[in-house]
């Protein structure tokens, strides 16, 4: 086994000379041949053998007989210096294949990597790896060392690039002090062709922490630079979809999601384009296509797979859980939310956390269990104050208020809602606006106020019109109705609930695709 081994490393070395004396790059050679480039790497490593056909075609491009590739004996493996590493590891994470990547990487430091910047080189790629894979604890650790050296060798832009995915790893795992302290640090050593990754990181933190007019500026000020590469428009068009989408605007989310997603396949970025489709399956539900969504859905969950991405994994399973909600199979919903959250709770996905504890609230209105709803929402707006998530923590106010509506509707509650209603903050979103004025409906017609019910309501269904949010609307529309008739306007009551009940059957009536449990394939339900 070892003799093959140590003929294919020959073997490998033999490539790579010929070709660098033809004058070719490894890289030119894997275009010619057509093959990946990880692949050329492989074969040069050793860690994948040549097949005799291609090593006769690789003979040809380099001008030189097949025989002077094969090793007459076998020798010891040579060591795999950090440059070929390096090459190679960047080829796997262009793939993107990142697991690889890591073990190529450990592989090299493993084998005699003194020099300290080559070693933080190869922790760097370990670090940026490791973010690809969702593991952002693990990618700290490697980063920091990564940095440390870069700064003691006074390398500040290669310390710049570190602290961008430092930043990017804390703020997934809610570590937002850090995160803005990384993205400074690496606007101030970053040089001008790179500074857009900070403006975008900070207009990022901005839109979580729910300074919108803040997170916007950044953006324009990156949409002013001039010949803006396709990285940089993949980025820049992916954060204008995450503020509206954050903002609860479906219809200008899907515009913007779908844009980003072109961007993402042309630059290749496989993050984000998993990104985006989960965040497209999310506008189309909202928007009540539930056959488009659900197959955006099972499309973004194949290609979190793939990349083994399981932070994307996750947060797309509860997407799933809440068209399982849609389709009031609470039961299905409740056991996807949990293991989802017990999941993203061990590896800190922070995002996937607020959003499960949101979800859950939602299951236990829609049960019924209106004693659970207020202790998970109590949960979600500790956990969203603890780590900046503002609008999941008014979504988790909003639940609060609710929830208290059939516990004790005390007097506290309107003036809750009046508060959030008042912030000029929440006054910038959509759909929660829409969920707060049909909460503080509800919270009227609980005290027989019915034409101030009525009027709360129909502010609701004009907000949730103009964010998209279609099935929200539909749903209030079906309350409209009980407010008019208990109001006294039974013939506007009816023409509404004749409206909702329509809307409702079109919904109804669409294909819906959902995951069998054993993950093999698909079901569909009409």
């Amino acid at each position: 086994m070892r003799r093959d081994k140590s003929r294919s490393n020959i073997t490998g070395e033999l490539i790579r000379q010929a070709v660098r004396e033809a004058g070719l790059s490894l890289r030119e050679l894997a275009d010619q041949l057509g093959v990946s480039h990880p692949t050329i790497y492989a074969y040069v490593s050793g860690a994948l053998r040549v097949p005799e056909a291609r090593l006769t075609e690789i003979a040809r491009i380099a001008g030189r007989e097949v025989g002077w590739f094969i090793p007459a004996a076998d020798v010891d493996e040579p060591a795999m210096s950090s440059e070929f590493a390096i090459e190679w590891i960047d080829a796997l994470l262009g793939c993107p294949d990142p697991e690889k990547a890591i073990t190529v990487a450990l592989q090299a430091a493993e084998t005699g990597v003194k020099d300290p910047t080559e070693r933080a080189m190869l922790w760097q790629r370990v670090g940026n790896a490791l973010t690809l894979l969702g593991r952002y604890l693990e990618a700290v650790t490697y980063l920091e060392q990564a940095r440390s050296a870069y700064a003691s060798a006074q390398r500040w832009i290669d310390v710049s690039d570190c602290e961008q995915s430092l930043g990017y790893s804390y703020i997934n795992l809610g570590e937002l002090e850090k995160a803005e302290r990384s993205f400074l640090n690496a606007l101030k050593h970053a040089p001008q062709q790179t500074l857009w990754k900070s403006l975008i990181s900070l207009a990022a933190l901005a839109e979580r922490r729910g300074e919108f007019e803040a997170a916007q500026a950044r953006l324009d000020q990156i949409a002013e630079f001039d010949k803006l590469s396709d990285p940089v428009l993949t980025y820049l068009r992916a954060n204008q979809a995450s503020l509206t989408t954050t903002r609860g605007f479906w219809k200008e989310s899907l515009a913007y999601n779908l844009q980003a997603l072109k961007h993402a396949q042309k630059s290749g970025f496989q993050d984000q384009i998993t990104e985006r489709m989960i965040q497209v399956a999310r506008a189309y539900l909202k928007q009540g296509q539930r056959e488009q969504g659900s197959l955006w859905l099972m499309r973004a969950l194949d290609a979190a797979r793939m990349t083994q991405d399981t932070a994307r994994e996750t947060l797309a399973r509860l997407v799933q859980a809440s068209l399982y909600i849609r389709l009031n199979d609470f039961k299905t919903a409740r056991e996807m939310a949990v293991q989802s959250l017990s999941i993203a709770t061990r590896q800190q996905y922070r995002r996937s956390e607020s959003y499960a504890l949101q979800l859950l609230t939602e299951i236990a209105l829609g049960r019924g269990d209106y004693e659970a709803a207020r202790d998970y929402a109590l949960q979600a707006i500790s956990f969203g104050e603890a780590h900046a998530y503002y609008v999941d923590t008014c979504i988790a106010q909003i639940h609060l208020v609710k929830a208290r509506l059939e516990l004790d509707n005390s007097s506290e509650i309107q003036e809750d809602l009046g508060r959030l209603l008042n912030d000029s903050k929440f006054q910038m979103l959509g759909e929660p606006m829409a969920y707060a004025r049909s909460t503080l409906a509800q919270c009227q017609a609980n005290h027989s106020q019915w034409q101030a019910a009525v009027e709360e309501s129909r502010r609701s269904m004009q907000a949730a019109e103009s964010a998209g949010a279609t099935e929200f609307a539909i749903e209030e529309s079906t309350r409209l109705a009980g407010y008019l008739r208990q109001s006294g306007d039974a013939a506007a009551a009816e023409q509404v609930a004749q409206a909702a009940a329509g809307q409702q059957r079109a919904l109804e009536q669409q294909r819906v695709f959902l995951l069998r449990e054993d993950e093999m394939g698909f079901k569909v339900n009409f």
